[in-house]
């Protein structure tokens, strides 16, 4: 048997997810301890996962063989990429670190993102419910199978799932006319009609072209900064379409690129931009920050989420003054 005592940071955490992160099991092990009742919180046992207060006892009564040497969780090849935010037996959220591939692509090498988390769950019909850039950080959902799976995306497509990013931004965006969110937060809305060029790039047009779709933004100004480069305005945008490229294609047809965007930014002004070491900015300043869900009906394999806010905060690394 060993146990743990949850901590502050731990409060509203799921038994799983502890489980894999106190002592490097896998979810298909915790799962079993829990059909089996072999795990207990402070001296109950429990039958399925559960969100944990802190200062509990969580105690898991499995031989000693399944903990390997140690109660840390060993040293893994994704490390670094992600953290688990949420896990539920159906669904899966992290928070994606920048710089790593989602999912296999033109031009990608070796394990991917999707790759290494069917590898980590033991769930080799885990499937991405969205896509992130390679470059940009943030909450990514999966689901563990595919009927949840196709209860994710229709609710990513309906109007009870919100997706927000925060970006800084060359300069200080004004386009656009405001209007009022559906938790009532005033943004500007931003639309226009994107088209996939040959060369990989996304071309924004200010009227309906033949092969173009529409894109609609929502952003505001949170926050102004001095940089090297001149005026940098932290924004919080949320999506009312999923284009390809949306934000940084958008923010640069504004005039007000994505610090770091080494295909949409300005080349010479990003060029002057300084991280806070000094260094250059070698990420696009974009992060998936935020899921919020509405009042998802019962039969769905994602109402666990109903009603919910998943937050995480930006990896910003830009050095600003003001």
């Amino acid at each position: 048997m060993r146990s743990f005592k949850t901590g502050p940071n731990d409060s509203g955490r799921r038994v799983v997810a502890l489980c894999r992160e106190y002592f490097g099991l896998s979810s298909s092990d915790v799962y079993k301890a829990l059909k089996k009742k072999d795990i207990r919180i402070d001296g109950k046992k429990i039958s399925s996962d559960m969100e944990v207060a802190a200062g509990s006892t969580v105690e898991v009564w499995l031989p000693d063989s399944f903990f390997g040497k140690k109660d840390a969780v060993p040293a893994r090849a994704d490390a670094g990429k992600y953290e688990v935010v949420y896990e539920s037996r159906n669904l899966l959220i992290v928070n994606k670190a920048q710089g790593i591939a989602v999912h296999p692509g033109a031009g990608i090498k070796g394990a991917t993102l999707i790759d290494d988390l069917r590898s980590d769950f033991a769930c080799p019909e885990l499937a991405l419910c969205h896509r992130l850039d390679m470059n940009t950080g943030g909450l990514l959902m999966c689901a563990k199978d595919k009927k949840t799976l196709e209860d994710a995306l229709a609710l990513l497509k309906s109007d009870l799932a919100h997706k927000r990013y925060r970006a800084l931004v060359l300069g200080v965006p004004t386009e656009g006319y405001e209007v009022r969110c559906f938790d009532g937060v005033v943004m500007n809305y931003l639309e226009s009609y994107m088209e996939k060029g040959s060369d990989g790039r996304v071309y924004v047009h200010d009227t309906k072209t033949p092969k173009s779709q529409r894109a609609v933004t929502l952003y505001r100004v949170l926050d102004v900064y001095d940089t090297e480069a001149g005026p940098v305005s932290d924004i919080e945008v949320e999506l009312v379409t999923g284009r390809t490229h949306q934000i940084r294609a958008q923010m640069a047809h504004i005039g007000c690129p994505v610090a770091g965007d080494g295909n949409y930014g300005k080349g010479q002004v990003m060029k002057q931009l300084r991280s806070s070491d000094g260094g250059k900015v070698r990420y696009q300043q974009l992060f998936a920050t935020s899921l919020t869900f509405g009042k998802i009906d019962r039969s769905s394999r994602c109402s666990e989420l109903s009603g919910r806010k998943f937050s995480v905060n930006p990896d910003f690394v830009v050095k600003v003054s003001r």
